[in-house]
């Protein structure tokens, strides 16, 4: 082999190291870049949970409190027609609130793994 040659042949390996460096380089950025991106995943699955769990607990909690309204107000309809109209104002009430928990729902509904 000649200086020529040798030269030519060095380059080529240089140029091969420095290329497998690169791959390697760039094998790590994509690790590193995937393990972020999984470790924000987990996080926003775990923030989802949470609220989640607390829109289930509110919606539990309101009606529970819809369905001991309900029962309080019964027994004072009775009693006169004044306790009467306000049952029935309290009863359209009752009926936004359980749109709301119908949207509630259907949202948990798609939230949910």
């Amino acid at each position: 082999m000649n200086l020529n040659e040798i030269q030519i042949d060095e380059a080529i390996k240089q140029r091969h190291r420095e290329s497998a460096k690169r791959s390697r380089d760039k094998k790590k950025i994509q690790d590193y870049l995937k393990n972020e991106y999984l470790t924000y995943l987990e996080n926003q699955n775990k923030t989802l949970s949470l609220k989640v769990e607390i829109l289930k607990n509110l919606k539990d909690l309101i009606m529970a409190w819809i369905n001991n309204s309900r029962n309080n107000n019964t027994f004072t309809t009775n009693e006169n027609s004044n306790q009467l109209e306000m049952c029935d104002e309290f009863f359209l009430n009752d009926i936004e609130i359980i749109s709301l928990i119908d949207q509630l729902d259907n949202t948990l509904d798609q939230n949910l793994p």
